[in-house]
């Protein structure tokens, strides 16, 4: 374990940053993904809304699935993106004609009177929702496992920790993959919260 890699200066100008590469390709996935429905939302670029959000969503699912079958997480997202860009782009007639439909949802009480109705595009409800999704991977781009060892850590004992995390990743060869074993984890949360108290 390469623990005390992280007590050199060299350290303290590591441009790695605070995410991994699967974690900054994720982040860019979701920043796509907010970006096309943003677009569809809007309702300037529709087509051109579909086809990121397409990519977004293809790369995450290629990223994961090449990591998954032992291969490239960053092949697999560049793959993927590629696939999804087209299938967004191939099936945006079908897709327009969707978001081009209204709804109406009433909110109804006592015998079922309507109070009050709301009139909604498909736009604005898939775009509302890729929005959302789109954020949620952005931030998302964590081991839930990592997460979960840095409560109670003060921001400094987080920063320390996550460093520690990305080198022994490196040190091992994983890369950004996010899947070292939990006891791995517990031995250097624990090291964290034992010899960096004033951090």
């Amino acid at each position: 374990m390469v623990i005390f890699d992280y007590i050199t200066p060299v350290m303290y100008t590591d441009s790695d940053g605070y995410l991994s590469e699967k974690g900054s390709l994720q982040f860019m996935s979701g920043a796509i993904i907010v970006v096309g429905a943003l677009l569809i939302l809007s309702g300037v670029g529709t087509a051109a809304g579909i086809i990121l959000v397409g990519a977004g969503i293809g790369s995450i699912v290629g990223g994961e699935v090449s990591e998954a079958l032992g291969g490239s997480y960053v092949l697999g997202w560049t793959i993927g993106g590629t696939l999804g860009g087209f299938g967004g782009e191939y099936f945006a007639p079908v897709i327009e004609g969707v978001l081009s439909s209204t709804f109406t949802l009433g909110f109804c009480a006592n015998l079922g009177r309507v109070i009050s109705a709301v009139t909604v595009t498909g736009a604005q409800v898939i775009g509302s929702a890729g929005a959302i999704i789109g954020i949620d991977i952005m931030f998302m781009s964590k081991d839930p496992y990592i997460s979960y060892k840095e409560r109670g850590m003060t921001p400094g004992q987080r920063d320390i920790f996550q460093r520690l995390i990305e080198n022994e990743k490196k040190s091992v060869g994983r890369g950004g993959a996010d899947n070292l074993p939990h006891d791995l984890i517990d031995q250097i949360a624990e090291y964290v919260l034992r010899f960096f108290t004033g951090k």
